[in-house]
């Protein structure tokens, strides 16, 4: 069976961007943050509306809901707001694709305030797997070799972690 790259992986994580992580900039009517949309495409930045309520939010996703619950018994959530540590609220599994009966996502949200207008809050976000698993979406992105699941090893999913600047404005 095949090793995951960090590239692969990375590589599954943005498009998990066309899933369901869109929000870039946070609104009075869109309050959440993608981790993992600030951390890539918008190069760790992005900003909101000072003092407004917002919601950090990060997700994961696999064909199956078999796989994904393995994962999240693997996985340690770590998010730092400012260097402190926080504790984040996973939401259940979530069908995406009702008609195949494949595409199931976990998201782990953190809710807080903006930053005053001019400073900037630093959030940190990680996923620590405790043992391997299995994932077979990594085959559909052509990340896996055919017929193949991948595995995802122990140890940290990111290296160095996600990081987002969230700018008051």
């Amino acid at each position: 069976m095949g090793r995951v790259t960090l590239g692969r992986l990375l590589a599954l994580l943005v498009a998990l961007l066309a899933v369901g992580l869109q929000a870039a900039t946070a609104y009075a009517d869109d309050p959440r943050i993608s981790l993992i949309r600030c951390n890539f495409p918008l190069n760790h930045n992005v900003s909101v509306a000072a003092g407004s309520p917002i919601t950090l939010a990060t997700g994961w996703g696999m064909t199956t809901r078999g796989n994904l619950v393995d994962f999240i018994h693997a996985a340690t959530v770590t998010m730092t707001v400012d260097g402190q540590a926080v504790t984040t609220t996973r939401a259940e599994p979530v069908l995406v694709d009702p008609v195949d009966n494949d595409g199931w996502l976990v998201f782990w949200t953190f809710s807080t305030v903006a930053p005053a207008a001019g400073q900037t809050m630093v959030v940190t976000f990680n996923i620590v797997l405790a043992h391997q698993v299995v994932d077979h979406s990594l085959i559909e992105f052509g990340l896996a070799g055919p017929g193949q699941p991948a595995i995802i090893p122990p140890g940290p999913i990111f290296t160095p972690d996600l990081l987002c600047n969230v700018h008051g404005t």
